[in-house]
Parts: C-alpha cells; structure tokens; sequence
C-alpha cells in the first residue's frame, strides 16, 4: 500500500526567503519591458533646513517661450568718498521670439553704430551664432548638449533662503524675484540678481558690488512682454561667410 504524502510546511523564515527571493527573480522582467524615462540632470545643491516659502507671487511661471524685446543697459560706477561716479554706459538690444530663439546686440542698419555686431542663440541645439554686420560673417558655436533648450521652471527660485532672499518687486514695469549671492566664502563683494517669473525667469537686473572700488549694473529697460519681435533679429543674413568653431 502506498504511503500517503506529506504537505510541505514551511517555516515563517523559509515564508519570508522564499518571497524574496521570488521578487528579486520577478522585478526585472516588469522592468525590461517598460521604457525608461531619461535621466533626468541634478540641477539643484543641496538645499539647507530653512526656506523662505513666500519668495514672490505664485501663478506666474510659465512652461512656453513668452517673446519679448528689451534694452540692455550697462552701467559701472566707481566707489569713492563722495558718492560714486559713472564712468561706463553701454546699450545693446535684447529679443525673444516665440521659439525660445534669443538675440543680444545692436539693432541692425543703426548708423550710429559703426561696428554691428549681434549674438543669436538657437535653443533647439543650444548652438550660438555670433553675427558680425560689419564685416558680413557669421561665427557659429556648436553645443555640446544634445538636449534642447527648454522654458526654465524657476525651481531654484522657489524656495530661497532666508539670509539670501531680497523678495520682490516691480522692475521696469514687471515683477521680478530676486537673491544675494557672495562671490566666495567672507568676501565681501555680493552680487543681486532680479529674475520674471512671467518672462521665463530672465535676469531682468544684475548688480555686482564692491563696497571698497566698484558696483555694476546690468538691467533691462523698456520691456515690451508678449509682442513677437521683428523676425529679422533671428534669421542670418543670406550672403554672410560661415566660420565653424568649436563650443564657447
């Protein structure tokens, strides 16, 4: 006569092995036929315990290219006794179009201006075009980022340290954000930087102070905000000798 079989009984511990073991042999099947999602880059440091939540307006981001054209103007001044003197003052235009495509320079045919020059930046590739009017040339810069250029998000002005954050106000006629930042650790040279929630987060003003020889300003004037720009800023003109480079 057969002997009748015995149930296997596994012990709570052999229960617990052999789950595990049968998860580790199951996961990677789930996972080879999934696409993965690309790496996404570390574009944050590490954040310190305190934050400043209220930084500026909520509601003001954006996640497409707002077109816009500005007037850039530079200003250095020397720190002295009395006050402070200008001694440098330069003006070049700014425009966004549509398309992310950024220009930086002179305004074309300007007959002030003898020597036109212009900096044109291609967000699709990240390439950089350097225009040169004068002399009807154009130098390209070829990224090495594979990745396009997308609308920034802000991340990094969201949450603010305290000791850093100077809040926000209206800067030519738009809101802006801004932070302090020191060059290094106990220098005592700071750098102010005031960015547009509702223009993609572009610097709209940049100081840069010395107490003890100079200060720096760099702001936009003038902001015309969702107008697209003359299309010419952004096409190069046809007949211009192409030099190829490499990255800046």
């Amino acid at each position: 006569m057969a002997r009748p079989s015995k149930a296997c009984v596994l012990t709570p511990y052999a229960r617990a092995m052999f789950c595990g073991a049968l998860i580790l042999f199951i996961a990677p099947l789930q996972v080879a036929g999934q696409n993965p999602e690309p790496e996404k880059a570390q574009t944050e440091n590490v954040r310190p315990l305190f934050y400043f939540i209220t930084v500026g307006p909520s509601g003001l981001s954006t996640t497409v290219w707002v077109p816009f054209t500005a007037k850039k103007v530079k200003r250095v001044y020397i720190l002295s006794s009395p006050g402070e003197k200008l001694i440098l003052e330069s003006t070049e235009l700014v425009a966004r179009n549509r398309n992310g495509w950024l220009y930086t320079g002179d305004i074309p045919g300007t007959p002030s201006i003898k020597w036109l020059r212009g900096t044109l930046l291609d967000p699709r590739a990240r390439d950089i075009y350097e225009i040169d009017y004068e002399h009807k040339s154009v130098t390209l810069h070829r990224s090495l980022s594979p990745a396009p250029l997308e609308p920034p998000t802000g991340d990094k002005y969201k949450h603010v340290p305290l000791d850093r954050s100077l809040g926000s106000r209206m800067i030519s006629g738009v809101l802006c954000i801004g932070i302090k930042e020191r060059t290094s650790r106990g220098d005592t040279q700071t750098t102010e930087t005031w960015v547009a929630p509702s223009l993609n987060y572009e610097v709209v003003e940049t100081t840069v102070l010395d107490p003890k020889k100079i200060r720096v300003e760099i702001v936009l004037e003038d902001i015309q905000a969702g107008t697209s720009p003359d299309p010419e800023f952004f096409r190069i003109p046809e007949g211009f000798q192409k030099v190829y480079i490499g990255p800046l």
